[in-house]
């Protein structure tokens, strides 16, 4: 499940709703068939770069030791409108944790385009889960990476990621899709489905 309520603002009111996680429980860096994982670099067994999509919170991939820089990469089989991710750090006291990166995507492995971008993050907690969004976002991609241009080094002398989980918007005919298209100047043309409607405001 998505950690916490993801926000639409429309005319000071806040709708939220369930976005899909697109992220399968890999077991290794191709396994599921289609999907593939990669980094700069997996210094040891236990820590490869699948690590960070298995859904288990108590794993985690980490680049090499002492390395502050560092990216990993996730493939899916077909391209996908992503617009939000969740990070979740080690729960080891011991490992650091991404400050700053970039969030990009390609179609082609080779042209990449930034999505999303954070710079300073404050510390973390063992476990904590952190979500980001891009919602305007309507470029489908095949690959998305995510780049580390800090960390923080823990007296393992090293940072991990145990858990990145990328977010995409349903997008069907019933209920419609959620998009600019279905607001005009604060009035709803097309159906949305919300799951819990938090304020509105005249």
């Amino acid at each position: 499940n998505f950690p916490s309520n993801w926000p639409i603002f429309w005319n000071g009111g806040n709708f939220t709703f369930e976005p899909v996680n697109e992220t399968p429980a890999m077991t290794s860096n191709t396994d599921p068939s289609g999907y593939v994982v990669s980094a700069d670099t997996e210094p040891e067994v236990g820590f490869e770069a699948f690590r960070a999509f298995d859904q288990v919170t108590t794993t985690y991939w980490h680049p090499s030791n002492g390395a502050t820089s560092s990216w990993i990469k996730f493939e899916f089989p077909t391209a996908l409108v992503i617009r939000g991710y969740v990070i979740t750090a080690p729960d080891v006291l011991d490992a650091g944790v991404p400050i700053s990166w970039t969030l990009e995507g390609s179609l082609d492995n080779s042209g990449w385009f930034t999505l999303d971008s954070e710079i300073g993050q404050p510390s973390w907690e063992l476990g904590e889960k952190r979500q980001f969004l891009f919602t305007t976002n309507t470029a489908p991609y095949k690959y998305y990476r995510l780049v580390i241009v800090n960390a923080t080094l823990g007296t393992l002398n090293h940072f991990g990621i145990a858990q990145i989980d990328f977010y995409s918007i349903p997008e069907t005919s019933s209920p419609a899709t959620i998009d600019d298209q279905y607001f005009n100047k604060g009035v709803i043309t097309g159906t949305i489905k919300v799951s819990n409607v938090v304020t509105y405001n005249e």
